[in-house]
């Protein structure tokens, strides 16, 4: 048991501050504990001295006077400690056996289980058992009977090897790797963690047999040895039947380690397989649990795709040559732990040439998602009841705290769970196997990742203990990025990122001026591209110096000018759809042949256009510190407000106004010189607003503050987030943008609004020289006219739900799929795993970065439900191209429709998600989206409520048609 830090009463730690102060400095007891490179390796060491300081953390303390003491510690109390370790896994041993045998006699018929009773095959003599009088045919008869029952005949196999591997488990690691214990699974999740879920095949199954190139050289061949019998000892690669094969190769993972990849791409089975599309947790969602002096730590899901099995169908097209990787005399010296003196008994066994997987193994198509899915499922059980005062991830109540909102304090989350003490509540985020638990101090940060583990311990998932890292609040990297707590809530990479993005910046400088014709190899552009954009997920300032980059990798293309940009042509009024991965891409025919050009046509050497010159300087101005540049990820400060730039340009015009919620409106109007009047709109409106931020950071008030700037320009605000444009001009504006939110440390937003909007409160006529319009009247707060917080139900209440329940349904009138859209709360956005219902969701727009986390959690554990989505557009750029991914029907309902009317200004946008479900003997396709219905009902609704908004004589679009069906016959 663990005991609270200081068991003596303390008044509360006030938000944000490090754990009560009688918690030890782990950091300071031992070794560094942030995450090193060398943790990456399997064989790396285990680093006890984690849990042993969390345990000297939690010995009980005594006052005296007006000090605390800690109670002193037996010198031997480590060997006392290992003692409990035996004791506590001889315990769990036993119940893994047991909790098998209490579930599997919940699924037999009573009467067997009393024909069954021991007493009937055997008596206590006074020393021993001994048979009774046909006790052992019976007990033989009773076994076959209950084994071969049809409720547990499918049961027995994998208990025993489940049971098997745990006897196996020490402490710290399981030494013959696992398999989920499915009977502790929820009951609808059984068959999954027992036999994998079901696959998605497209197409007849491959049968590839070419057979397996030997490694290189014998080093090589040493370790893939290592590798490959680890997994086969484990069984994970099994004797059984083999229709099909695949190669396999390695790749590098940490400092000398390396990581097994097998080529399901060449052998086609990838191309017979449907994975549908998942979303992974970002920077933005991490923040959420985050404050300033917050603890962060690192855990790791051990083996995760072979933790999980793969679908029977499948094995047998998992087919693995093991002839050059057999146990040879060589192979017995470098074993990993001691030499040994004769091949493994388990692999005298195992003579034929093929084998194959019986988990999931990397490089299948669908493994990520299919064990990311169960890693998911694990997590849901973990958090448990979030009232539970001895959960670490309680919570009392969600609280939203939206830009627009009157109050609206920039130093907190936007969205966030709050605990009874006043905390932000526990978390943990899953980037694939790597974990990152969060809390408000070091000794809840700990139980937070040690209930997240035991879970993973409870059923049967491992837990790699050698990559646990004490709560810190500057831990090392997780998920590409680096946030740190000490102090401000700041995002960067790690050193040794930046030194290597540093030394590309070099290179590229290098390649630029090696060759006499100036030339440049185009596959090691790709390669520094790709780092780059790796990079540039931190540092939101970095997509604009990558546009030369751009230019010069695609110069090759047709329909380029000499620097690199697209020249122009005539617009066409047509659109071709056209399927890129699983997503929608709208080419226009003018660029499609530039679109199904084949890279393999890329020449060896390309030619850098004029603008990669300036942007290789300008990344070496930017990235000319030792130590890796910080982004603030939220402004700090008790008395920092946020800020509102609203402006528009109209004709020879311009106006704009900036207000924080508690200052005076700052206005400015005037008319453009005759050389700006000749710009294009998107320049001029976009100019407008970047020359007033310019003023207000000569001004001095925009230093480490956040400002959301409020246009009409649709251009400007998808080249703020692009980082660039097809224009040069603009995308120059927000090369300018970028290196002002550099200097100051500002937080810039920029938000799109309807034209409409602009129009009522008073900027379009500040632009036109009015002064009396809109926020610019007396007793009008500009907030008033920026419904950012607020949802299309909160906006029209009621309404939402009306409509949408009216074509929410079947022909008979009874709800689509048999059950009525549950709309859900903020409340209910956090307790999904218990509603069991189809989703309807109406957040504010402002949410959508929390709602979007909570869905992909959901959608992947529960693809069996429906969502439906609906949302005014506004802050677009934060939700609507990663919810399009997993949409199936997305349509506009534009303004005017009774439910909708005109003075809302923005369109709502719905997007509805059906069911994902399995069907045996099915070759897809698998999702409603992209198909021939879907497709027409998302034109007809688009194209039907354009036209009601017109006015014209045309019949509004009918929902009560029904919806695109996903049933498959």
């Amino acid at each position: 048991m663990i005991l609270p830090l200081n068991p003596c009463p303390h008044p509360p730690v006030p938000r944000g501050d490090a754990s009560p102060s009688l918690s030890l400095n782990l950091d300071a007891i031992d070794d560094t504990v942030r995450k090193q490179d060398g943790q990456k390796a399997d064989d790396a060491a285990i680093p006890t001295y984690i849990w042993e300081n969390h345990f000297r953390a939690t010995i009980p303390t005594r006052w005296e006077g007006e000090y605390p003491t800690v109670y002193p510690l037996h010198p031997e109390w480590r060997r006392g400690l290992e003692f409990y370790r035996k004791l506590g896994l001889r315990f769990w041993k036993q119940n893994v056996r047991k909790s098998f045998w209490r579930w599997v006699k919940q699924k037999l018929p009573p009467k067997l289980l009393r024909r069954a009773a021991p007493h009937q095959y055997a008596k206590w003599t006074g020393d021993r058992y001994q048979w009774t009088k046909n006790g052992m045919s019976r007990y033989q008869t009773d076994l076959k009977a209950i084994t071969s029952h049809p409720r547990t005949i499918k049961d027995w196999d994998p208990a025993r090897e489940c049971i098997e591997k745990a006897g196996f488990c020490s402490w710290w690691e399981w030494h013959q790797g696992s398999r989920p214990f499915f009977w502790r699974w929820p009951k609808h999740r059984v068959s999954w963690a027992r036999d994998g879920q079901d696959h998605f095949v497209t197409k007849d199954l491959p049968n590839y047999t070419r057979a397996q190139k030997p490694p290189k050289t014998s080093e090589d061949r040493t370790k893939v040895w290592r590798k490959m019998s680890k997994v086969r000892e484990r069984l994970y690669i099994n004797v059984s039947l083999v229709l099909s094969l695949m190669h396999w190769f390695y790749v590098l993972k940490g400092e000398t380690d390396i990581r097994m990849v097998y080529n399901g791409t060449a052998s086609g089975i990838n191309d017979c397989l449907f994975a549908p599309h998942f979303g992974l947790p970002i920077i933005l969602y991490v923040v959420r649990s985050l404050m300033s002096g917050y603890f962060q730590a690192d855990m790791d899901i051990g083996e995760m795709f072979p933790n999980f099995m793969l679908g029977e169908r499948l094995r047998p097209y998992s087919g693995v040559d093991v002839s050059h990787i057999r146990t040879t005399k060589e192979d017995l010296l470098h074993h990993q732990s001691e030499p040994l003196t004769k091949i493994p008994d388990w692999e005298l066994e195992r003579t034929r040439k093929w084998e194959r997987w019986e988990r999931n193994w990397m490089g299948l198509r669908d493994s990520p998602y299919r064990s990311i899915q169960m890693a998911i499922i694990a997590k849901d059980m973990a958090y448990g009841d979030h009232t539970d005062p001895n959960n670490p991830f309680q919570w009392s109540q969600v609280k939203l705290n939206l830009p627009g909102q009157f109050g609206y304090d920039p130093t907190l989350p936007w969205v966030y769970k709050e605990r009874p003490d006043g905390h932000l509540a526990g978390e943990i985020y899953l980037y694939v196997d790597d974990g990152r638990p969060t809390g408000f101090s070091e000794h809840q940060c700990w139980l937070a990742a040690r209930r997240f583990c035991s879970m993973c311990s409870y059923l049967g998932v491992q837990d790699a203990s050698r990559k646990r890292t004490s709560p810190t609040r500057t831990p090392g990297p997780w998920a590409g990025s680096v946030i740190h707590t000490d102090g401000h809530l700041v995002a960067l990479v790690s050193q040794k990122k930046w030194d290597k993005m540093k030394s590309m910046i070099d290179e590229l400088k290098q390649l630029m001026s090696a060759r006499t014709d100036k030339k440049v190899p185009h596959k090691r552009l790709e390669q520094i591209r790709g780092f780059a954009i790796y990079v540039s997920r931190t540092y939101d300032w970095m997509p604009p110096y990558l546009k030369g980059l751009h230019l010069t990798i695609d110069s090759w293309r047709s329909g380029r000018k000499k620097d690199g940009w697209k020249a122009k042509r005539p617009k066409s009024r047509f659109v071709i759809w056209e399927w890129e991965g699983e997503q929608w891409v709208d080419v226009r025919p003018e660029e499609y042949e530039e679109a199904t050009q084949d890279e393999s046509e890329a020449p060896e050497w390309v030619t850098p256009v004029p603008r990669l010159y300036r942007d290789v300087d300008a990344l070496e101005q930017l990235f000319s510190a030792e130590s890796p540049s910080v982004t603030a990820l939220r402004p700090q400060g008790s008395m920092t407000t946020a800020g509102y730039l609203m402006g528009d340009a109209s004709g020879k015009g311009f106006g704009s106004a900036h207000w924080e919620e508690k200052m005076d409106i700052e206005y400015e109007s005037g008319n453009y010189s005759r050389d700006m009047q000749d710009e294009s709109s998107n320049y001029r409106e976009s100019g407008n607003l970047t020359t007033r931020l310019e003023q207000l950071e000569q001004e001095g008030k925009l230093d480490g503050k956040e400002i959301f700037v409020i246009t009409d320009n649709m251009a400007f605000e998808g080249c703020f987030y692009k980082g660039h444009s097809t224009s040069e001009k603009l995308s120059d504006i927000i090369l300018r943008l970028r290196l002002l939110q550099r200097r100051t440390g500002t937080i810039i937003h920029v938000i799109h609004v309807a034209g409409t909007r602009m129009k009522w409160a008073g900027i379009d006529g500040l632009s036109r020289g009015d002064l009396l319009e809109g926020m610019m009247r007396a007793n009008s707060h500009p907030l008033s006219f920026l419904p950012l917080s607020k949802s299309a139900e909160d906006r029209m209440p009621g309404a939402i739900k009306r409509w949408v329940d009216s074509w929410w349904q079947e022909r008979d009138g009874s709800p689509w799929g048999g059950a009525p859209l549950k709309l859900l709360s903020p409340k209910d956005w956090f307790r999904l795993k218990d509603i069991n219902a189809p989703r309807l969701w109406v957040p504010p727009p402002s949410a959508m970065p929390t709602v979007l986390e909570m869905f992909n959690d959901d959608h992947m554990a529960r693809p069996h439900l429906p969502h439906v989505f609906v949302v005014p557009r506004l802050m677009t750029h934060l939700w609507r191209k990663q919810l399009s991914k997993d949409a199936d029907v997305i349509f506009t309902v534009q303004c005017d429709p009774v439910f909708w009317p005109a003075d809302m200004h923005e369109p709502l946008i719905v997007m509805i998600v059906f069911p994902l479900t399995f069907v045996d003997s099915y070759k897809g396709p698998w999702l409603v989206k992209g198909g021939t219905q879907a497709t027409h009902t998302e034109s007809t609704l688009d194209k039907g409520f354009k036209l009601w908004k017109d006015g014209r004589d045309d019949p509004s679009p009918d929902l009560e048609l029904g919806l695109p069906s996903s049933r498959f016959t």
